[in-house]
């Protein structure tokens, strides 16, 4: 607008500058005539340059009065100043501003970071930052006890640095799963500091972190100590779920747990049985001595039982002195078994303070699906037969089913009886021959026992066999029935009867003793039987329970002379590599497989592969239960060595035995094609 005023008033100007870079005059604003004639010429300084102002009259000084227009001149020059100087001092405020603006900005930002870093390091939880890769790119105070090192010196590492390489792939791995997951994460974990040496159980929640553009550039962790928490939880959980005095599970765990076992006793077939036990006269006990004795006995009575118990087993305290216990996956022998041990261990003499207590205690027996399928049937079912125990004199055990308490009954008779067997003179030993099939020789006798109560009966090997395993009475049984064979061998060779060999047949537990082979030893030693007559018949079963144990106690009886056998071959479970390695020299085939072999063509192809393999391994074998002269004849074709059954002869007492020792003759005709 000045411009324009100018122009009308027949005057024209310029406003230059000289360029800084090329050194050219640079028009800054002109009129719109090319050139100034003699003009008038003023220079300003502008922040960073100088300015120049060059005026003079459109038509030249010669047309107009001179003061006039120098007047005019100068009344222009003045207001451009005037704009000029107001331009620059507006420029200057707002340079001025800028810069305060500024320093204000950093100030405030020191100030939130100085605050923000003062908040993180007075928070308990571990709070850090990585990137992408795993790389620190900050931590508080609580984070740098976790590692022992500064914040400085943990930035740029990565947890590799730090802890041992499988707690980094844990931590590793739990950020790539926040990453991959696009939220936060939770987890728990144990975490030992270095700092201070402290242990505990902690929270973390990991958080991806992302910039405006939706990249990640990072995980944020934040960790929360929660052990007190957790000792709260285990606290409440033990309230809820465990008697407070014996440390036992209660009524509502029992329930939980017997669930359990009862879903996996139906989907697996099985039986299980639940147990009722309650003190005899426990009252007599508060009301004598107080309840603290009580309570003390409850604690030391239950601490016992839980010794007798699997890990699968449930003890349970429902009050007072009622106890439960569940036994999952067991036979009715078993139950048997372990009723008797508890009632065993309940009367052991417990000695509080002054006073030594001998307690007894009644069981009643449920057993699922027997008597129930569910829990409140069972525990009816328990607590009935508990009463009749208690009924029937107390200290003793009963089965709610009739059936199976005439059988338990029978069972704890014999047991009973056995116990005595030996020194009443019930116990004796009859011998099978083992006849050899090339020549119709008497090559051996197994030695078999026989049982005769003078109450019971003949009472069959297959029941009370069992029986004294299971007591642990086999054990001296088995000893005596060694020592008897032994003796009645060395007595037979004394006489002068051919030479034959003796075989006793050992259960798993005589078999998995330790010190089998040193009593073995000391037997035939002690009746100065040669090593060579006396055989030991072992099961498949046993050998394949622990191979490595059976293949040195083998070779620890094979190295004393002592001939062993594998008794019931084909009906268990036998790895090949461990028999060629079994210190052994004859395969007895199991009677089951003799017994259709002129009818079944699947046995008699199993008969012919157990003598091949026998032979293939430089083994005898021995043919068992052989009743008929065709069983006999196929045996004979296919190359068996051996033969004892009905068809040569039953199991003899010794009498009967020296008896037909004297007569061969008899075994060789039954050998030859005429038995007659």
């Amino acid at each position: 607008m000045k411009g324009a005023h100018l122009e009308h008033e027949g005057l024209s100007y310029e406003v230059w500058r000289v360029h800084p870079d090329n050194k050219t005059k640079q028009i800054i604003a002109s009129t719109s005539h090319s050139s100034l004639i003699d003009p008038v010429i003023y220079t300003f300084e502008v922040p960073n340059n100088t300015w120049t102002i060059s005026m003079a009259p459109t038509k030249g000084w010669n047309n107009s009065p001179v003061l006039m227009v120098r007047e005019l001149m100068a009344f222009v020059f003045a207001l451009m100043l005037v704009s000029m100087v107001k331009l620059f001092i507006d420029l200057k405020m707002a340079k001025v501003a800028l810069e305060s603006k500024v320093l204000q900005t950093t100030d405030e930002k020191n100030v939130l970071a100085r605050q923000l870093e003062i908040v993180l390091n007075a928070i308990p939880d571990l709070i850090w930052l990585k990137d992408p890769n795993g790389i620190y790119l900050m931590c508080n105070k609580a984070f740098e006890r976790l590692y022992g090192a500064k914040e400085e010196d943990i930035i740029g590492k990565s947890d590799y640095d730090f802890v041992d390489y499988q707690q980094a792939d844990f931590f590793r791995t739990h950020d790539i799963i926040a990453m991959d997951a696009h939220q936060s994460v939770r987890n728990e974990e144990e975490l030992s500091f270095k700092g201070d040496g402290y242990n505990g159980f902690f929270e973390t929640i990991k958080t991806p972190i992302y910039d405006q553009n939706s990249d990640l550039i990072g995980i944020l962790g934040i960790s929360r100590d929660i052990s007190i928490r957790k000792e709260n939880e285990e606290k409440i959980q033990k309230l809820e779920y465990f008697d407070p005095l014996t440390s036992l599970p209660n009524k509502l765990q029992l329930h939980l747990r017997l669930e359990h076992d009862l879903n996996i006793a139906q989907k697996q077939n099985e039986k299980l049985a639940v147990l009722f036990i309650d003190f005899d006269h426990f009252k007599n006990i508060n009301d004598t001595l107080g309840h603290a004795v009580g309570d003390q006995l409850l604690v030391k009575v239950s601490n016992r039982l839980k010794t007798l118990l699997r890990q699968v087993d449930t003890l349970s305290r429902q009050g007072g002195d009622e106890f439960v216990v569940v036994l999952p996956g067991v036979s009715v022998d078993d139950t048997v078994h372990m009723a008797k041990r508890l009632l065993q261990a309940i009367e052991q003499p417990i000695k509080i303070a002054d006073n030594e207590l001998i307690i007894t205690a009644s069981i009643g027996i449920a057993l699922y699906p027997d008597d129930g399928t569910d829990i409140d049937t069972l525990f009816k079912c328990a607590d009935a037969a508990m009463y009749l125990a208690k009924q029937n004199g107390r200290n003793s055990y009963r089965f709610f089913t009739s059936e199976i308490q005439s059988r338990s009954a029978r069972i704890l008779s014999l047991e009973n009886a056995l116990r005595y067997a030996q020194v009443r003179g019930e116990l004796s030993l009859h011998y099978q021959p083992q006849v050899s099939l090339c020549d119709g020789k008497i090559v051996g006798v197994e030695a078999l026992l026989r049982w005769h109560h003078p109450e019971f009966g003949m009472i069959s090997p297959c029941e009370f066999i069992p029986i004294a395993e299971e007591s642990g009475q086999i054990l001296l049984i088995g000893e005596w029935v060694m020592r008897t064979a032994a003796k009645a061998m060395k007595e037979w060779l004394d006489i002068g009867f051919p030479a034959m060999s003796v075989a006793v047949n050992l259960s798993a537990v005589q078999f998995h003793h330790a010190h089998l082979s040193k009593l073995v030893s000391s037997i035939i030693d002690e009746v100065n039987l040669p090593a060579c007559y006396f055989e030991i018949e072992l099961t498949e079963s046993v050998t394949a329970q622990n191979p490595v144990h059976a293949i040195a106690t083998m070779n620890e009886l094979n190295a004393k002379g002592i001939r062993l056998s594998i008794d019931d071959f084909g009906t268990g479970y036998s790895s090949l590599s461990y028999l060629k390695r079994f210190k052994v020299y004859k395969l007895k085939i199991d009677q089951s497989f003799i017994r259709d072999i002129s009818i079944d063509p699947e046995d008699r192809e199993i008969v012919k592969t157990i003598i091949a393999l026998g032979k293939s391994l430089g083994l005898k074998t021995i043919a068992e239960g052989v009743e008929t002269k065709e069983q006999l004849d196929f045996l004979k074709e296919n190359g068996c060595d051996e033969a004892q059954g009905y068809y040569f002869s039953k199991p003899l007492n010794v009498t009967d035995l020296e008896a037909l020792l004297k007569h061969p003759e008899i075994i060789l005709r039954k050998n030859s094609n005429n038995p007659q």
